[in-house]
């Protein structure tokens, strides 16, 4: 008896041992643990049960979910129109989105796993998130290009989504403040309108150009495609040939996209901003005046 519980003792456990061992489970049960976990993901802000757990429940799920046949991370700022290019990416059949999982989330205690793990969750052949710097490196406290690197080297797809009209990017993001909400997806008429402080203005301004400089830095030497909001999404008219881009670029069938979010920012950003004037006869003595005319 001895002998026979030392040699049980002595076996080394890999993770191959073990995920043959749950396989061996059944589909059907591995498919309702993964239902339930599901769906306790799906819970936000996340269980606080999920927080403690996090790192069983994740090693769970990778050990009994199928891997995507391809992930991929969009990698931008706010007000980039990266919701806009998630919903023209779900709206394709083999394609999947987790939103922004990082958004107000708590810190992970092992991200690279967490996204993982929730990439085996879908239900789809193709599964992606987007992430921003912040969130990776001031929330998250893990390297952004560190981590970037590491999921390329699993054969995660990169989406750089940048906006040339930093001007624009920052009104965008007093227009959502103001508004209390992050999208629109009906005509309802809304009435904006209200001040913005010029110092203000430029401290979002130079935080967006912060934030740029460190993105291409971060993914100078990381093959990625790069998306730009004024010339890939603004105008729904380029939707399609900027999605078909992405398709070929993920190695998937081309399939006609749709969308039901709506521009919140008119063209005109003095029917939104009260002191759009007095803003502009500053703005023309900056290196900004160009971005005044240009959408």
């Amino acid at each position: 008896m001895l002998q026979s519980k030392n040699k049980f003792h002595d076996q080394e456990i890999h993770p191959s041992n073990v995920r043959e061992m749950l396989s061996k489970l059944g589909w059907p049960i591995r498919a309702g643990a993964l239902r339930i976990i599901r769906y306790i993901y799906k819970k936000r802000p996340e269980p606080i049960l999920i927080h403690l757990l996090q790192i069983p429940f994740d090693l769970l799920t990778v050990l009994i979910g199928p891997d995507p046949q391809m992930k991929f991370v969009i990698f931008c700022q706010g007000r980039t129109g990266s919701t806009l290019l998630e919903s023209l990416l779900a709206s394709h059949p083999m394609i999947d989105r987790a939103w922004e999982l990082l958004d107000k989330r708590k810190r992970k205690w092992n991200l690279f796993l967490y996204v993982n793990a929730r990439a085996r969750l879908s239900e789809k052949k193709i599964w992606g998130l987007k992430v921003k710097l912040f969130q990776l490196s001031n929330e998250q406290k893990v390297d952004p290009r560190k981590f970037l690197a590491r999921l390329h080297e699993r054969g995660w797809k990169i989406i750089y989504l940048k906006r040339r009209n930093i001007l624009r990017q920052a009104v965008s993001h007093f227009v959502r403040v103001h508004r209390g909400k992050l999208h629109k997806k009906d005509n309802t008429p809304e009435h904006i309108f209200f001040r913005i402080e010029f110092k203000d203005l430029m401290k979002r301004i130079e935080e967006q150009k912060t934030y740029l400089a460190k993105e291409e830095e971060i993914l100078r030497e990381l093959p990625h495609i790069t998306l730009v909001y004024e010339d890939d999404l603004l105008r729904k008219e380029v939707h399609q040939r900027t999605l078909d881009r992405l398709f070929m670029f993920f190695g998937v069938p081309i399939a006609p996209v749709r969308t039901d979010m709506l521009k919140i920012t008119p063209e005109n950003m003095s029917k939104v901003i009260e002191n759009f004037d007095e803003l502009a006869q500053i703005l023309r003595k900056t290196e900004y005046r160009m971005y005044l005319e240009e959408e």
